[in-house]
């Protein structure tokens, strides 16, 4: 990049530079990846609270509505979720449990095994609706802000990378910037491992975009090249894993270690 001047990061000139521009049919795949992505978190975080909250039978019923589950939204659009449960009226839901141990004291010790306790909860499906939707536009703001997080990753893995090939790696550590800083307002429950995970899909979203193009060319050293980083990079970040909470992320990549390190060997060598 034409911006790194004097062993300094021109922010200014980063603003000046001319971003890729996406194919159509590349957009189209992120805005499915995305949406996708945003539902998913918010079913996790509307369950995590109702679990917090002691609210299990709304928990199960919200994760057996349209077979909701972690790839869900694979397969229906957040619009039909949502829809689908606004139209539903009050739902009544039998419930059949173990008596409390304060009734059980008052059945005959011979049919204790058979003590059942039997009544009906509502569920209100509109009100559910209405708390998922809250919850998505929380996820949706905060994902906004944590973009700008990701442009910071960028411009500290060329100055990390330039430090790396001028002073070595441990000046590079010592002077590594953070890129992402806790809202002092609170946040949602999964927001740093969501950031992680939607950097990750664009990261690889990124590298399959490359990789196509590469592909298309005819140009089998630069793939090589990029499959090789990678192979590298994956033993290089796995203590960044371990200390992220990131290892059972499925084909997970640390955004940062993988730009750094393709950054600093094309500087390098």
């Amino acid at each position: 990049l034409s911006v790194w001047h004097n062993n300094e990061w021109a922010d200014d000139s980063y603003n000046d530079i001319d971003l890729p521009v996406l194919e159509d049919s590349i957009k189209i795949q992120l805005e499915k990846l995305v949406d996708s992505f945003i539902s998913s978190s918010t079913i996790k975080t509307v369950s995590y609270y109702m679990l917090e909250f002691k609210n299990d039978l709304e928990y199960q019923w919200i994760m057996g509505f349209k077979n909701c589950g972690d790839d869900a939204f694979n397969t229906v659009s957040f619009t039909e979720y949502i829809e689908g449960m606004i139209q539903l009226n009050r739902q009544e839901i039998e419930v059949i449990m173990d008596a409390p141990k304060m009734y059980m004291k008052k059945i005959d010790p011979s049919r204790r095994s058979l003590a059942r306790l039997q009544y009906f909860h509502s569920i209100e499906p509109r009100k559910l609706a209405n708390q998922i939707v809250s919850v998505r536009e929380d996820i949706s703001n905060e994902m906004i802000v944590d973009l700008g997080c990701i442009k910071l990753e960028h411009i500290e893995a060329v100055r990390y990378s330039h430090i790396r090939v001028k002073d070595g790696d441990a000046e590079a550590e010592r002077l590594k910037k953070l890129t992402r800083l806790g809202s002092p307002g609170g946040s949602t429950p999964y927001r740093e491992r969501s950031y992680y995970d939607f950097a990750i899909l664009l990261t690889n979203v990124a590298l399959n975009v490359i990789k196509g193009e590469l592909v298309a060319d005819g140009n089998d050293i630069g793939i090589k090249y990029i499959d090789d980083i990678l192979k590298d990079v994956e033993k290089l970040e796995q203590n960044y894993i371990d200390k992220l909470g990131l290892t059972g992320v499925n084909n997970v990549r640390v955004p940062n270690f993988v730009l750094s390190e393709m950054y600093y060997r094309g500087l390098k060598y």
